[in-house]
């Protein structure tokens, strides 16, 4: 692991290295294994973590009760320290599976079907996730199944990861100094627990201005996207709900429609006032208004599970 790791900078961005000891001995991050995910000028590193089954997260995402699927906006838009402490009290586990660069659900189903992940529930922000099409990365990704230059990637980023949750606790000062100094330079320094896959906005814009929705798009909607993943997902013993995350585009009535063409639950409070540093994604103060919102109405709409050992005849606990 030593040597594979030794060379990572000059790899492509798919060498990028884990940060599995992050969150230990810093009180500004909560319990658990993180690792970077996001630094400007580099890809989103959990995109190869979960396709490759790097760490843990594979494991905890097949072993949740609740997954959330989206883009970015639905990373942003559900805080660890709301979520965790919900589903801490309600005795039931989930995951955070949304994706960055406005990733869709071709990608998304095919991770579920690649690792058997089934959710008992999966609540998804709709408004462009089923829109067709996949994303530059998702699509090299799954261009390279099967092949030999999948399984070298696979060797390099289940190696890289494995060497930094070693070496980070060894030398904690060193190897930040090597292999995340982009951060230092940038305004975006995400992290991305293996846990839970909540994300972690550590730097961001300190501005903040009121959210503005603009008009939707006019193209009309395929089915057929939306249609594929609610089947991987019934196929799994699980339940289907969409929802809307407020971004730059008024996804609401897009969203609403599709829930009632493909005949599940809609869950989407509306909280007013909310604000974002970049006009896209809810900022720190508005994520936690919208987050608890949502679980509350997850919860008041009756979709949420029972607890696994509360419901010994639920058959979606035989996993």
């Amino acid at each position: 692991f030593l040597c594979t790791a030794a060379v990572v900078p000059s790899l492509p961005p798919q060498g990028q290295l884990a940060y599995g000891a992050l969150g230990r001995g810093d009180a500004r991050i909560p319990p658990g294994e993180w690792y970077r995910d996001y630094t400007p000028g580099r890809d989103a590193y959990s995109h190869r973590v979960l396709w490759y089954d790097a760490g843990p997260s594979v494991a905890n995402a097949r072993e949740a009760d609740v997954v959330f699927f989206g883009d970015s906006r639905m990373l942003f838009a559900l805080p660890p320290w709301v979520a965790r402490s919900f589903f801490r009290s309600r005795d039931l586990r989930w995951f955070q599976l949304g994706l960055a660069y406005g990733e869709r659900s071709t990608f998304a189903t095919a991770l579920l079907e690649r690792h058997g992940i089934a959710p008992r529930l999966a609540v998804v922000d709709a408004g462009q996730f089923f829109d067709p099409g996949i994303s530059w990365l998702g699509a090299t990704l799954v261009r390279e199944a099967g092949s030999w230059g999948e399984q070298r990637e696979t060797f390099e980023t289940r190696a890289g990861y494995r060497f930094d949750r070693w070496a980070r606790p060894i030398f904690p000062h060193v190897l930040p100094m090597l292999f995340d100094r982009g951060s230092e330079r940038g305004l975006l320094d995400l992290l991305r627990s293996a846990d839970d896959g909540s994300w972690l906005v550590r730097r961001y814009r300190d501005e903040s201005e009121p959210l503005v929705e603009r008009a939707p798009s006019s193209s009309p909607l395929d089915p057929r996207p939306a249609l594929a993943f609610r089947e991987a997902v019934e196929r799994g013993g699980g339940r289907l709900v969409l929802t809307d995350v407020p971004g730059e585009v008024a996804n609401r009535p897009r969203a609403e429609a599709l829930a009632e063409f493909l005949e599940v639950p809609f869950v989407a409070p509306r909280v007013r006032g909310l604000t974002s540093g970049d006009g896209v994604h809810l900022d720190r103060p508005s994520a936690r208004r919208f987050a608890a919102a949502l679980l509350a109405g997850l919860e008041a709409a009756e979709v949420l599970p029972a607890p696994c050992r509360a419901a010994s005849d639920d058959r979606s606990c035989d996993r």
